[in-house]
């Protein structure tokens, strides 16, 4: 597939059933823009137990392995880290804080870890092999900051054998105008340098809901992996950035699913991105066209380009129908269906063989119960409808 192919709409679907290619297709894309685009942000991100997207060491190439998509944790630290290195761009603790309330948790996180109880630790933290590369007054930060937890913790008793635990609860709201801000961002950005002379260790996040703490791990697979698809793009993207998801629909339930191009969108529009999502959930495609947000759909076979669908809110249905072979929620099209095959019956186009052919039809391509109980009225309603006509005859 050649970029050129891709309409001027900022969000692509390349859509069709599963083993037609998509995630090989979405791949070699992702490698094309990259070389295409050297200074635009290329976030990839896979939901699939195989990643198709490419090893590029490339500095504008940020992949996220499929095998971490729900560490959530390191998602969260690596957007701290960043945001570390760049203490202007507040917009990526907000992008992190609107991801928590959209998921349903609070803005508060828990950061804890372990210092070990060491007397020279002083003398660790100034020999570490990286100091001559931080910046001056780094490593007095660290060393300030560190002692200060190991002094306040020692006069609450919070000993624990050969370490001292250490919980510090941010609010990411006022985070940045926080007094101890500063040297937390410090101490994430130099956290494998210290975790690598064993000052600091067992590094952990909690998050918060309901009012209760919980840690990441006692999160819901699909929460996790929201939440690391959106920390993940939070901590890299940059104006005009491209971001490619391959199934961006597995563990997410249907809400989720129907939201999720929406969400992307409302969380990242400022920076005009150009977003590609290859799937085979005809949830989240119809969901992006109830949003009108007018994405293109490139039909899939043999990892290439079949076809493009000139797609609009009253067609996306049919379209979704004719790939997937299954009807969604609340589908026009459905609705259409079932009358056509009233009004044809009526009209006498069609026999009762035909009706209960496409009854069956019907039947086996939705998978929703009150759908289902339409299609199995439809001669019920033919009856009735014939003995008002014959009544209004007599």
């Amino acid at each position: 597939m050649s970029l050129s192919l891709l309409k001027p709409n900022k969000i692509h679907f390349l859509i069709g059933e599963n083993g037609v290619g998509k995630s090989l297709l979405l791949g070699s894309l992702s490698t094309e823009i990259t070389y295409q685009h050297p200074k635009a942000s290329i976030i990839v991100i896979a939901n699939t137990l195989q990643n198709k997207f490419p090893l590029l060491r490339i500095k504008n190439y940020f992949r996220l392995s499929s095998n971490k998509i729900k560490f959530a944790e390191e998602a969260i630290l690596q957007a701290f880290i960043a945001y570390a290195k760049n203490r202007e761009n507040h917009q990526i603790i907000n992008l992190l804080r609107n991801t928590l309330n959209y998921i349903g948790f609070s803005e508060r996180i828990i950061l804890s870890f372990k210092i070990k109880r060491q007397v020279d630790f002083k003398q660790l933290i100034y020999s570490m092999d990286y100091i001559k590369s931080i910046e001056d007054g780094e490593a007095d930060k660290i060393y300030a900051f560190i002692s200060s937890l190991i002094n306040k913790h020692e006069g609450q008793g919070n000993y624990r054998g050969d370490y001292i635990k250490v919980e510090h609860e941010i609010d990411l709201v006022d985070f940045i105008y926080e007094y101890n801000s500063e040297a937390i961002l410090t101490l994430l950005e130099h956290k494998y340098h210290l975790k690598k002379h064993k000052i600091i260790y067992d590094l952990n996040v909690a998050i918060s809901k309901d009012t209760n703490w919980l840690n990441l791990n006692d999160a819901s697979s699909g929460e996790l992996a929201l939440l690391t698809t959106m920390a993940h793009i939070s901590t890299y993207i940059t104006h005009n950035a491209f971001i490619l998801i391959d199934e961006p629909e597995n563990s997410l339930h249907p809400r989720w699913q129907r939201e999720y191009v929406t969400h992307l969108y409302n969380m990242f529009y400022q920076f005009e991105p150009n977003i590609i999502l290859a799937t085979h959930s005809p949830v989240i495609v119809s969901g992006a066209f109830e949003a009108e947000l007018a994405p293109s759909i490139y039909e899939v076979r043999n990892a290439e380009i079949y076809r493009f669908h000139e797609a609009n809110t009253t067609n996306v249905e049919e379209i979704l129908l004719e790939t997937f072979q299954i009807l969604t929620s609340e589908n026009r099209f459905f609705s259409f269906k079932v009358n056509k095959i009233i009004n044809e019956y009526i009209c006498g186009k069609i026999n009762y063989a035909e009706i209960e052919k496409q009854i069956n039809w019907l039947k086996n391509l939705s998978p929703d119960k009150s759908q289902i109980k339409i299609i199995e009225s439809i001669p019920n309603v033919i009856k009735k409808i014939q003995n008002k006509k014959g009544e209004s005859n007599d």
